[in-house]
């Protein structure tokens, strides 16, 4: 390559996704490895679609109106605290660039989500990686600690990817006042927020009105099962969403997502569908977890919707494979996360350990 890149490309990771069952051609291969929902759109859905196929030859709603309406009704929020662009993951790049020059540190834990080395570094920003404490849960104390006069964010995954631990709400609010007046924004995606059970799933809310330097991000990839159509949204201060819309890309949220999301916010049926969906998630969750106590396989407790299955990753991969599940190895913490799919798909992840 004859063109001359930035210097620090040289030092960023590629994200890596999970492996679909059409790479390992195979025909009746099922795909666990990326968090998806399981289930396809609903009827209902499928005709938004296509009834906002009619205007996509005119640009979408750049303020995105009737999403952040509908939103802020969802989450018992102002229009003023709502945010979007095309996925949660864009929104934090979008925080880091509004936050961070050369030099200066994002502190977050580690092993966490994989992208955020890859934003902060696009940044000029320095990664102060805090590793998970011995539940492989964020180590809240370490991350005091690792704040120095360079940070500028702080990055809280919760519940974690890709150990699915979680902080409750309680233990964040005592972080957030020993750093309060400090002027670091806290980021706490929430992209798994939904499967979360020991906790009311609103409950993190109240930190956005309780502190101005806190932002929660979510998704309508996972427990909407809007994945392929990309779309995220925060909450957070009027004065930090405005000015995250001073740095969003132009037209990012094409009109399909935000008519999609508008019609599942507003349709009774298809939000009680996916509340549905939600629950028994997190019902197949916690009882291939009772059966992995059973069969006395090692496994992290999660609040997501995933498990991570500690061992040798490649083959812990092999085995799943062999009952044509593809799981997601990872190298840290060593092991493979398989997502928590059907009762049908999750009988037959009882085959790997029977």
């Amino acid at each position: 390559m004859t063109v001359r890149l930035r210097s620090i490309f040289d030092e960023i990771p590629t994200y890596r996704p999970g492996e679909c069952p059409d790479e390992e051609e195979g025909d009746q291969l099922i795909k666990m490895s990326s968090n998806e929902l399981p289930w396809g759109p609903s009827e209902q859905l499928k005709t938004s679609l296509l009834s906002a196929f009619e205007s996509i030859n005119r640009y979408p709603d750049f303020y995105k109106q009737n999403l952040s309406i509908e939103l802020a009704k969802y989450t018992n929020m102002q229009p003023e605290n709502i945010f979007a662009d095309d996925g949660s993951g864009t929104l934090l790049q979008d925080l880091v660039r509004l936050v961070v020059n050369d030099g200066d540190e994002v502190v977050f834990g580690s092993p966490s989500f994989a992208a955020y080395d890859i934003d902060v570094l696009l940044a000029g920003g320095v990664s102060v990686k805090v590793p998970l404490d011995e539940s492989w849960t964020y180590d809240l104390e370490g991350v005091e600690h690792a704040i120095t006069d360079k940070t500028r964010m702080v990055l809280l995954c919760n519940p974690n990817n890709p150990t699915g631990t979680f902080l409750a709400t309680a233990q964040i609010r005592v972080f957030l006042q020993k750093i309060e007046n400090t002027g670091i924004l806290v980021v706490i995606d929430e992209a798994y927020r939904d499967f979360v059970n020991c906790e009311d799933c609103e409950a993190s809310s109240s930190l956005v009105s309780e502190f101005d330097n806190v932002v929660l991000l979510r998704t309508f990839s996972k427990a909407f099962g809007m994945a392929g159509l990309r779309l995220g949204y925060g909450l957070a201060r009027p004065e930090i969403v405005d000015a995250v819309n001073k740095v969003v890309a132009e037209f990012s949220v094409s009109s399909l997502s935000q008519a999609v999301g508008v019609a599942m916010l507003q349709d009774e049926t298809i939000m009680a569908d996916l509340k549905a969906k939600r629950n028994i998630i997190v019902a197949e969750r916690e009882k291939y977890q009772d059966f992995l106590r059973e069969m006395k396989v090692d496994f992290i407790p999660s609040q997501s919707n995933f498990i991570m299955i500690p061992g040798d990753s490649m083959e812990l991969f092999a085995q799943f494979r062999q009952h044509q599940l593809i799981v997601r190895p990872f190298d840290d913490p060593a092991g493979v996360r398989i997502t928590v799919g059907t009762p049908k798909q999750m009988l037959k992840a009882r085959e790997v350990w029977e």
